[in-house]
């Protein structure tokens, strides 16, 4: 069977247009933070953290932030620490591990919209 080129063009064009538009989905649902925030933050939890790494099972807590680390690195940087937000664009791996590590007290302060009703 004989392919035109128009018809590879068109497929071409369309995996263009998907990639493009998980971006834009991808930047969509992150938070902003302002300059001086993210500069505190950053600091904060590069000196010190506020986990709870005494009270908890480390293989469940190193479970659960593997499994969400391919999709949510910056947020696996903060839970390690003991910090995390949840909020309507968050996917559901991140979702979950945030809630787990809460409810299991090694993630100590979570930065939350209305989503979290625990």
């Amino acid at each position: 069977k004989k392919v035109s080129k128009s018809s590879n063009k068109q497929n071409h064009d369309e995996d263009n247009i998907t990639q493009l538009e998980v971006l834009a989905e991808e930047k969509h649902n992150q938070i902003i933070l302002s300059g001086l925030e993210q500069q505190l933050l950053d600091g904060i939890l590069d000196e010190g953290t506020l986990a709870n790494r005494h009270g908890c099972d480390r293989e469940l807590v190193d479970s659960l932030l593997e499994r969400a680390s391919s999709e949510n690195p910056r947020l696996v940087g903060y839970m390690q620490r003991g910090v995390a937000y949840h909020h309507a664009g968050l996917n559901n791996k991140g979702r979950v591990t945030v809630e787990a590590l809460f409810r299991n007290r090694y993630v100590q302060v979570v930065f939350s919209t209305a989503t979290l009703g625990m």
